[in-house]
């Protein structure tokens, strides 16, 4: 039944109790008797409500990206009851994250998504008071966190759910749930709660609580779905944070008696990025996301995203501006702004801004779309999206992660100008010239760098997404590298002679690692990027050509060699490190290094240089294809060249100086003339 006036509620569902804090007499609903300790879960089919006491399970759950959290733990806990759980049935608008959310409750969180039959839900946990005279049954979970240092805005959603609503607002009753950053120094004190470390705050200053009904909107439409008789909308809490370690402090408790259960769903807790102004401490009911319309790109390919803001309150809002920030190596592609707005946004650095205001409906959303340009050579990109409210602050989305197939590890392009597609290039051993004609407007540059018995090895080893003009010694084991982000040279010993040159991006940065190959005693030594340190390994032997690559589409360089007597190739993943061989070749087939369908993985394939014929095993499917290109005398150059994210075919003759590239995005055979006799072609 629902609640009506206390005097209308019978004895034989209820006993008195008289509430020290105000002397109000209040119906005390019956406890559950015999509830079995440890986790459980609740519910039929797929979908259940655990029980918790782990704070860390509970953490994972309201957690949008695992690798924010470092430790979670209980300040304060009831003794008895359920009073925490984690759920995955979909429940009054949550989860709003992933497959699950999580519930802390002053009482019984297994009566959440309960049928609504009783005006007076609610189990005393046996919680006393923690944080003054009148708090009862209280929860704090500590949740430790690690900040990013692209983040600087902490939040959360959650929603607040009583069934104190609305007999008791106004009174000493006042059930409450708080946040707070790195301290947690809330006291009550009779009807009062002071929480100076809040920022979960309503619009006039004061905590989210049975007593702040009106100005949080709290309705029983809110609770549908729930045990409860009233809820607030969905709320996002924001507070600015700086990168490093912080604690994030989420606590509800009964205030002025331990009778009518109060709970609090939480989810989305992330740390995100924002423009000036889009980080206000304060719980809003307005949320921006961020998508992707594809998990993976490539260097020089087209991907887009989608920002949409949420609107739960039943009123509609505003928000000012609309701002994304885009990754590292991410473009924004003029004139591709659809949705709410076609406008051209305002750019600052990685910010992109729209400018508003935007009118958001009442429980509704609104989007915009628009595509950027993949430069970069990482493996895994983030881009956040926020908004600035006209009259509250806007929770920020969480990181849309894009995986960038690793141009580096693939070996697939050479890539000077920064448009994402192979440069045609040419070495001179004799004078140690190089000449590029760029893609982007098929200028020339020149540069002398190196010379006669200097190996060119043009790969992106300062992590900017461009391949930096570099040599190697073999007499002497010396590295030069002109560094593309900042001109300067870097020189140093790793090799010598007997050792072959293999560089590759072994430990997945982004960056290319310095490699060496010893073939008579199939020692590989690399001196690794992220922290300079040097291993080795042993793989092949005499006989053997090495062939690195990223066969596994993990972003790293796998050991791999070939062996044209036999035709063996024998690959080893990074991502399992279990090696395998594969047949297919022989004597006169030479290996040749590509991504030849696209999916982010180095495939096996051969080119014939007597026939001119390309064998091509695609990692994709497994299948084989031969396809004729070039003739006696041409010279295998695979590379991007139209910088679709495959491999193209194409041959080099140094007798004419002519290039012919098979362009894969359509099929459209070009020719190119550049070097000649003395030239050197690099792919």
């Amino acid at each position: 039944m629902k609640r009506g006036s206390l005097g209308r509620v019978t004895a034989a569902l209820a006993v008195l109790s008289l509430s020290m804090a105000s002397g109000s007499v209040r119906a005390q609903a019956p406890e559950r008797k015999g509830t079995p300790p440890g986790p459980q879960r609740l519910g039929q089919g797929p979908f259940a409500l655990t029980v918790t006491r782990n704070a860390a399970d509970l953490a994972a759950a309201i957690t949008q990206s695992s690798s924010l959290v470092t430790g979670a733990a209980y300040v304060a806990i009831p003794p008895s009851s359920n009073p925490a759980a984690i759920s995955d049935v979909p429940t009054a608008g949550f989860p709003t994250n992933g497959a699950t959310f999580g519930i802390l409750s002053t009482g019984d969180a297994t009566l959440f998504n309960t049928a609504n039959s009783s005006g007076s839900s609610g189990v005393s946990a046996g919680g006393g008071n923690v944080r003054g005279n009148s708090d009862f049954d209280v929860t704090i979970l500590r949740i430790d966190v690690n900040v990013p240092a692209s983040a600087n805005c902490l939040s959360i959603n959650f929603k607040f759910f009583s069934e104190e609503f609305p007999e008791f607002v106004g009174s000493s009753f006042n059930d409450a749930f708080i946040a707070e950053l790195d301290t947690s120094d809330w006291t009550t004190s009779g009807s009062a709660i002071t929480a100076p470390h809040n920022f979960a705050f309503d619009p006039t200053g004061k905590v989210i609580s049975i007593n702040s009904a009106g100005t949080t909107s709290m309705s029983a439409v809110n609770a549908t779905g729930t045990t409860y008789d009233g809820a607030t909308p969905l709320l996002g809490a924001s507070t600015p944070v700086t990168p490093g370690a912080h604690s994030l402090y989420l606590s509800i408790f009964d205030q002025g008696d331990h009778i009518y259960d109060s709970a609090v769903a939480l989810d989305s807790l992330v740390a995100g990025a924002t423009g000036p102004g889009g980080c206000t401490p304060g719980a809003t009911p307005l949320s921006a996301t961020v998508t992707a319309d594809r998990p993976n790109t490539s260097p020089g390919s087209t991907d887009g995203y989608t920002i949409t803001i949420h609107n739960p309150n039943a009123t509609a809002l505003s928000v000012n501006s609309i701002t994304d920030t885009v990754p590292f190596g991410f473009a924004y592609q003029p004139g591709s702004t659809t949705g709410i707005t076609t406008g051209e946004p305002a750019q600052s650095g990685f910010n992109l801004s729209w400018a508003g205001p935007f009118s958001v409906p009442g429980n509704g959303t609104i989007s915009l779309h628009f595509l950027v340009t993949t430069y970069i050579n990482v493996s895994v990109s983030f881009d956040t999206a926020s908004a600035v409210g006209t009259t509250a602050s806007v929770t920020p989305s969480g990181p849309s992660a894009v995986i960038v197939i690793n141009g580096v590890a693939l070996g697939r392009v050479r890539e000077f100008d920064f448009d994402g597609k192979g440069d045609i290039t040419v070495y001179h051993p004799a004078s140690g010239l190089w000449y590029t004609r760029q893609s982007s407007n098929s200028a020339t540059t020149s540069i002398q760098f190196g010379g006669q018995g200097y190996t060119p090895l043009p790969f992106d080893y300062d992590k900017d997404g461009k391949s930096d003009v570099a040599a190697y010694h073999p007499g002497s084991g010396l590295w030069f590298i002109r560094q593309s982000s900042n001109s300067a040279v870097v020189t140093i010993g790793y090799g010598g002679s007997g050792y072959a040159p293999v560089p590759g991006d072994y430990d997945g940065d982004g960056a290319t690692d310095l490699a060496v190959f010893h073939e008579p005693s199939g020692l590989w030594f690399i001196r690794q990027s992220s922290n300079s340190a040097s291993v080795s390994f042993s793989f092949g032997g005499t006989g053997a050509t090495p062939v690195p690559g990223d066969y596994d589409g993990d972003g790293k360089t796998d050991f791999a060699v070939y062996y044209q007597s036999s035709g063996l190739w024998f690959i080893r993943p990074s991502s399992t490190g279990v090696a395998y061989s594969v047949g297919y070749g022989g004597p006169g087939y030479q290996p040749v290094l590509g991504d030849f369908d696209g999916d982010g993985k180095h495939d096996i394939a051969l080119y014939q240089p007597t026939t001119g014929l390309w064998f091509v095993r695609y990692s994709a499917t497994g299948l084989s294809t031969t396809t004729a290109f070039g003739s006696a005398g041409a010279v295998a150059t695979p590379s991007d060249f139209d910088g679709d994210g495959r491999t193209d075919l194409a041959v080099y003759y140094a007798s004419s100086g002519l290039w012919y590239v098979r362009n894969s995005s359509t099929g459209v055979i070009t020719s190119v003339s550049y070097g000649g006799t003395g030239f050197d072609p690099i792919f």
